[in-house]
């Protein structure tokens, strides 16, 4: 992977500032596209990674760890990357949900308790559905962690914790694919952290998950 890495910034090392105003039009080709993307996600990626701090991500990461539950409050695309980290939370025992629904949203703020954390997505910081339930949270004692672009905002505000994730403003300079990106980073990161601090125990109980759904060296396997 390292190589591979270091190959592609090789490669859109020539793009300056990939992080421009409409990055992407008529005028470029596919293997420009190619490029752009590329030099994009890596962008975003090294702008969020910058803005890290191992301290608070050790906070953070024992926060979730010692929760008993992982609730995600996100709407619109930010609800499907929220749905993946959760599934990607339970693959290492760390039970997390997160519904699609306003309805749910608000009555899962509303019925958790303090044995849970909460992990909010936000673009702009300042959605009213999302700021109605950090409110609720908030009154409820109840951990959150906002991970959003803009620091000075009501969400912010809101939240015990803030994580910066890189973005730009305008859905055509790629905003909301920046924002995706710098997002699923922070969370796999949480995920290695989570992982390499019970690996061992996290192993045992792939090992019986694959007892059960078979490897994929086995011609039974469910999957």
């Amino acid at each position: 992977f390292k190589i591979k890495f270091i190959s592609e910034i090789s490669r859109t090392a020539d793009l300056v500032q990939p992080m421009m105003k409409h990055p992407i039009t008529d005028k470029n080709p596919p293997d420009m596209v190619v490029k752009k993307l590329a030099a994009l996600e890596i962008e975003a990626i090294e702008e969020t990674k910058n803005e890290m701090n191992i301290e608070q991500l050790t906070r953070v990461a024992k926060l979730i760890a010692d929760a008993k539950m992982v609730d995600f409050y996100a709407y619109d695309a930010n609800y499907y990357t929220a749905k993946i980290t959760a599934y990607n939370f339970m693959q290492i025992k760390k039970n997390a949900a997160a519904t699609m629904s306003s309805n749910s949203q608000y009555m899962q703020a509303l019925i958790c308790d303090r044995t849970h954390v909460a992990i909010i997505l936000s673009r702009t910081g300042e959605n009213k559905r999302l700021i109605d339930i950090a409110k609720i949270l908030n009154s409820r004692k109840i951990k959150s962690i906002l991970m959003s672009p803009v620091k000075n905002s009501t969400l912010a505000e809101l939240a015990d914790e803030f994580l910066y994730i890189a973005n730009t403003k305008e859905y055509l300079d790629m905003g909301n694919l920046i924002f995706n990106v710098g997002v699923r980073y922070y969370q796999d990161v949480l995920f290695g952290i989570l992982l390499s601090q019970d690996y061992y125990g996290i192993k045992r109980t792939y090992d019986q998950f694959e007892d059960i759904f078979g490897r994929l060296k086995d011609p039974w396997h469910l999957w």
